[in-house]
């Protein structure tokens, strides 16, 4: 019977891994926080079906989403206008000259409405 060789395969708290990610934590960091190599950190995020790897994307993931809430609260209750404008535009096609280069042409922003 032939033997396996090498290390054994490190095992990671899951959780932990998705920590880091939420914090989006470099290889260095993770590699001196979990006590490997960042080659270890590397071949573990080569692999988009490890358990590893999706546990860090979670992590990011679940940050982008809290983010985006803090974003959406401080512009809904007024607290951040520069936020409201961003959001506009990137979420509701907002621009900032509607009418182009007309200005005057005010019919052009009820084209295609039905009365």
């Amino acid at each position: 019977m032939a033997s396996k060789r090498g290390r054994p395969k490190i095992v990671f708290d899951l959780d932990e891994v998705r920590r880091m990610g939420y914090h989006h934590a470099t290889y260095e960091t993770m590699a001196y926080l979990l006590d490997c190599s960042e080659d270890c950190i590397r071949s573990r995020m080569r692999d988009p079906r490890s358990d590893f790897y999706k546990a860090y994307k979670k992590g990011m993931n679940d940050m982008k989403m809290d983010l985006s809430e803090a974003q959406l609260n401080s512009a809904i209750e007024g607290k951040n206008i520069t936020m409201q404008i961003w959001l506009g535009k990137n979420y509701l096609g907002q621009v900032e000259n509607p009418l182009g280069d007309d200005e005057d042409d005010v019919s052009a922003l009820f084209d295609g409405w039905d009365d």
